[in-house]
């Protein structure tokens, strides 16, 4: 099971931190492109973290993970506004909210 699970967890983040790369490069000059590529990179540190003990990553990367990772839902609400709202525009109040996930999460 535990080789299943290196298998499905190992290429998810070989192909999120691909569609990240794809994001920064192609959509670089679109606000959904730089934000989805961020929370490719953040579902990267997700997986990561959430490795089994089993696989005794070093305890750098954990910590790499986690800082990582913390982000991920006020990334995923803001690429949700980005796509839905026509006029959307990063704001105070969203630089505030992922400020404040950030910090108070760490």
């Amino acid at each position: 099971m535990l080789l299943l699970d290196a298998a499905f967890r190992f290429s998810a983040i070989t192909m999120l931190l691909l569609v990240a790369v794809i994001a920064l490069r192609d959509a670089r000059h679109l606000l959904q492109g730089r934000i989805a590529g961020a929370m490719c990179i953040c579902l990267a540190g997700m997986f990561l973290n959430t490795m089994p003990s089993w696989y005794e990553s070093p305890v750098i990367l954990q910590e790499i993970a986690w800082i990582l990772h913390i982000p991920n839902i006020v990334l995923l609400w803001l690429f949700a506004l980005s796509l839905f709202q026509d006029d959307f525009e990063m704001r105070r109040i969203h630089w505030a909210a992922l400020a404040a996930v950030t910090v108070f999460m760490t």
